[in-house]
């Protein structure tokens, strides 16, 4: 009697660990095919001028890419952010590769992207839930400061924004060129406030521009509250590349 009980037993344990290493093989290989198979088909290509026609330029090449994502349905960061408009977890260099793309590109438009991502301004009245509107007065670029890590001066219109931009920021509508001049941001007030260098190069004009960065708990990002456009004798080389 005993010799068949424990006969049994082994053969019941036997039974149930073929049954677990049959369930457990199922559960753990066929999500990570999966995963496998989701990669390879969102992928986006890498696309470089080699992989077109002879004369295939850098705008054909970026059209392409954008096109891609679209069928593929991938953002890039710089498309989230004009989705989202700011908003949580999106970084201040991107902020500010956004805004400067948009003006040297987008004209009229171009700039309203850059008032979306300036700091409201001292009074505008921005509700800390939803975040900042298009309808909340920004900050007056090259007239405001931070004190104790609010906003202090004058706060402008989107009409008003645009006339300041054209009059002093001028160099960097249509530009021809820019980039960051260091990859690393400049922090103050214990990282509240963030500041990136950017070389810009406009009709023969090479101007260094200091975009300062305040981080917004409205929007939970950091968003431009000044930039300071150092006069042509100031203008720094450039550091590196990003």
């Amino acid at each position: 009697g005993g010799t068949m009980w424990t006969l049994a037993v082994r053969i019941g344990v036997i039974a149930l660990a073929t049954c677990l290493d049959t369930a457990f093989s199922f559960t753990l290989l066929k999500p990570s095919a999966s995963i496998r198979r989701t990669r390879r088909n969102v992928g986006v290509p890498v696309l470089t001028a080699d992989d077109g026609p002879e004369g295939f330029d850098a705008d054909e090449i970026e059209l392409l890419f954008s096109r891609e994502c679209n069928k593929r349905g991938v953002l890039t960061v710089l498309q989230e952010l004009e989705e989202d408009g700011p908003s949580a977890f999106k970084s201040p260099s991107h902020v500010v590769e956004f805004v400067m793309m948009s003006l040297q590109h987008r004209g009229k438009e171009g700039i309203e992207q850059a008032y979306r991502f300036s700091a409201p301004g001292a009074g505008s009245g921005q509700s800390f839930v939803h975040g900042p509107t298009m309808g909340i007065k920004r900050c007056h670029w090259g007239k405001t400061k931070v004190i104790n890590r609010y906003v202090s001066g004058p706060a402008v219109d989107l009409e008003e924004f645009e006339q300041v931009v054209r009059r002093d920021y001028g160099v960097l509508v249509d530009c021809f060129a820019w980039r960051f001049m260091s990859a690393n941001a400049r922090r103050e007030e214990n990282g509240w406030i963030v500041e990136y260098t950017v070389d810009v190069r406009n009709a023969g004009e090479q101007r260094t521009a200091i975009f300062r960065l305040l981080y917004n708990w409205g929007a939970w990002c950091y968003m431009i509250f000044d930039v300071v456009l150092l006069p042509p004798m100031q203008t720094m080389e450039f550091s590196c590349d990003i």
